[in-house]
């Protein structure tokens, strides 16, 4: 079967005002049997709308009167006008509701709007005013700006030139075929007459396009790593030893440990990772392949600064870096990058106790001043932390904000009160704030987002107490962080929480300014799962990634007992647009599972098209909510160490990576079934799902 062509995204509408009037009663009929009766109706009904749209108040008049051999004069066509403005024809018909929908909905996708009309502009403007949609229109092209007052080419280019966009972008919405065949031969190929105009039914053929349009032409597929994770060469190119390099093996069963010592005896499996730092222009080559669009890689600090308190960056890390982009902008890739994805520099642990230390973040802004002055013309979407909201809870204890010190033992039971943890936490956001001011006053040019770990949170029940739990939880878990990096301030409902858990934040008098002046530009965020919150402790818990809740009994799990729903991810991403209104994108998102490769070298992931299927498709419904949706990358597309457990078995790839949890394998690449699903979703601009 053929694949569809896919059309260029509507990025502006051009509307002729009879256009909006269409199904409407603008045509009454007394005033139509009125005006033809001295004629024997000679008048074509074309022409009766002609004068309604207000064609004929100059000398315009009388060319159309001569076009059509009517017996008017100048004066009757004044009564007419006298006539039409008494009785209120233009201006006082409310818009029908259908194209009142139209406009709004175009709105919300941020779609220009445009009028082109051969009415006058004070008479347009006067029926959009009386409607309450004058607002909706980005500008407009009408009688007075041209000698010929037909529905023209001219016309319409001028109202294209007026979008700022490319023609195959604009769709035109006539009332009459004439007036499509003219943006016809404007070169505006895609235009429609009244009868698939915008009456009341929005699923008309002409706008199916438009409200179809799932994503945005330049949508950014491509998929996410972290250098921890993935890159590997731990002690090779100057780089010095971080948090992640301390972590040992584990499993779904057993966690792994955090050691002070790197010991010769145990694996450490971020210390060749999926070794992308010897295999990064194969991997690149197959993320082409693919057709990616961007490639979400973190940064690992301690390559640019081996212990984070040197005061020159090490240039043979640079240089890695700056060949990698290089390399992806050879096929047309757009690097996004995470200046700190759980790679602190373990110099900085001992020295500070990591983030708990207000000295770390001048080591920080010194290392990510330094990358943005070396790759801003190289990188233009940046992102400060990973799931930085993974600081409000036990979990980011050991990665995120590295506060062990002294400590050696499991992941999940490092020591860390709520006061450590918050008053680090704080450090993290003055460190981004000031990262991003710096972008901002230096490279205006570039985008800095933030990054959280969203999961989807309901009531258990309909229990009063069990909603006013979710919503708490919900506030410090998924809004705490997002509302300080996004709006700029500690949220009010932050002041409770705190003093009920005796939590002090000692601030320097400038960190307030410094929260107002240090705000991200869009918002990004992982999702894995959902959870439910109850009032009451209940034995069924459900698994994850360390942020809990209670098992719903209506999803099923995967193999780590992680969630699975998508319906959580159409609802979070209205829940995010509808907060902070700046443009969202998905960096993370996957089903971890046991793969098992064929005696082919075959796998056949299924189970994980699945999953991607159902959160792709969640993804388009919420775009159609008016979401403004950038991008999507989901995590691991290639197969990676598991942060959560520090295992290869727990694989997301779209790629299998010949590596084990005992450290064996030839690190050789090769496409899973899923590979070739993505493929064709990435051409398809995510239309074909199948």
């Amino acid at each position: 079967m053929e694949d569809k062509v896919i059309r260029p995204a509507v990025r502006a509408v051009i509307f002729d005002l009879d256009g909006l009037l269409i199904n409407s009663e603008v045509y009454t009929l007394a005033f139509y049997q009125k005006l033809t009766a001295p004629y024997g109706s000679p008048v074509t009904r074309d022409f009766f709308i002609a004068h309604l749209s207000g064609h004929t108040a100059d000398s315009n008049a009388a060319l159309l009167i001569g076009r059509y051999h009517m017996p008017l004069t100048v004066q009757d066509v004044l009564s007419l006008q006298e006539a039409n403005d008494a009785q209120n024809l233009i201006t006082g018909i409310p818009l029908k509701k259908g194209a009142r929908e139209l406009l709004a909905y175009l709105r919300s996708r941020q779609i220009r709007i445009l009028l082109a009309t051969s009415s006058w502009r004070s008479r347009a403007e006067k029926f959009l005013e009386k409607n309450g949609v004058l607002d909706y229109f980005d500008d407009m092209v009408c009688s007075e700006d041209f000698e010929n007052s037909k529905p023209a080419p001219d016309v319409f280019l001028a109202a294209q030139a007026k979008s700022g966009e490319a023609k195959e972008n604009c769709l035109v919405l006539e009332d009459s075929e004439a007036g499509v065949q003219a943006a016809h031969n404007a070169g505006l190929c895609r235009a429609a007459g009244s009868q698939c105009g915008c009456g009341p039914d929005l699923n008309r053929p002409a706008l199916k396009e438009v409200i179809m349009q799932e994503f945005k032409k330049d949508f950014l597929w491509g998929g996410a790593t972290a250098a921890n994770q993935y890159e590997g060469a731990w002690d090779e190119g100057g780089k010095g030893d971080s948090v992640p390099d301390h972590c040992t093996v584990g499993s779904a069963s057993s966690p792994k440990w955090v050691t002070e010592e790197i010991r010769p005896d145990v694996l450490y499996p971020s210390h060749e990772a999926a070794d992308f730092y010897h295999h990064y222009k194969e991997d690149i080559a197959l993320a082409a392949q693919m057709g990616f669009r961007v490639f979400r890689l973190s940064i690992n600090w301690t390559r640019i600064f081996p212990t984070g308190l040197e005061e020159e960056p090490n240039e043979e890390g640079l240089l890695f870096y700056e060949n990698v982009f290089a390399e992806l902008h050879r096929y047309g890739i757009e690097p996004l990058v995470t200046l700190s994805h759980y790679e602190l520099p373990y110099t900085l642990v001992r020295r500070y106790n990591g983030w708990a230390g207000r000295e770390t973040i001048d080591c920080f802004v010194r290392y990510s001043r330094a990358v943005l002055d070396r790759f801003h013309g190289s990188v233009r979407y940046w992102l400060t932390f990973n799931e930085i909201n993974s600081g409000t809870m036990p979990m980011g204890t050991v990665m995120s904000l590295g506060i062990i010190r002294g400590y050696t033992g499991p992941v999940p039971d490092a020591p860390a009160d709520p006061q450590t943890r918050f008053q680090a936490l704080h450090h993290q956001f003055i460190a981004s704030a000031l990262t991003v001011r710096y972008a901002h006053e230096h490279y205006p040019e570039l985008k800095i987002g933030d990054m959280n770990l969203f999961s989807a949170m309901y009531p258990l029940t309909c229990r009063p107490v069990d909603v006013l739990a979710c919503q708490r939880r919900n506030q410090m878990t998924n809004w705490f962080c997002s509302d300080i990096q996004v709006r700029g301030s500690y949220p009010y409902y932050a002041e409770r929480y705190f003093e009920e858990n005796n939590i002090r934040i000692r601030k320097e008098p400038e960190d307030d300014r410094i929260l107002r002046e240090g705000t991200v530009d869009f918002y990004t965020f992982s999702y894995y799962m959902s959870s439910c919150v109850s009032a009451n402790e209940h034995k069924e818990m459900a698994g994850g990634n360390g942020i809990g809740g209670e098992k719903n009994p209506y999803l099923q799990a995967s193999d780590w007992g992680w969630q699975i729903d998508p319906d959580g991810l159409h609802y979070s991403l209205n829940e995010i647009y509808g907060r902070y209104r700046i443009p969202i994108m998905v960096v993370e998102n996957g089903l971890g599972a046991y793969d098992k490769k064929e005696p082919d070298g075959s796998v056949h992931d299924g189970y994980r098209i699945d999953y991607m299927r159902s959160h792709i498709a969640a993804m388009k419904e919420a775009v159609r909510d008016g979401v403004d949706l950038m991008g999507y990358t989901p995590w691991g597309w290639i197969d990676v160490v598991s942060a959560s457990t520090g295992e290869m078995a727990k694989r997301y790839g779209f790629v299998f990576v010949d590596k084990y949890d005992d450290g064996t394998g030839t690190l050789a690449r090769s496409p899973k079934d899923s590979f070739y699903w993505y493929q064709k979703v990435i051409r398809t601009n995510g239309e074909d799902l199948r």
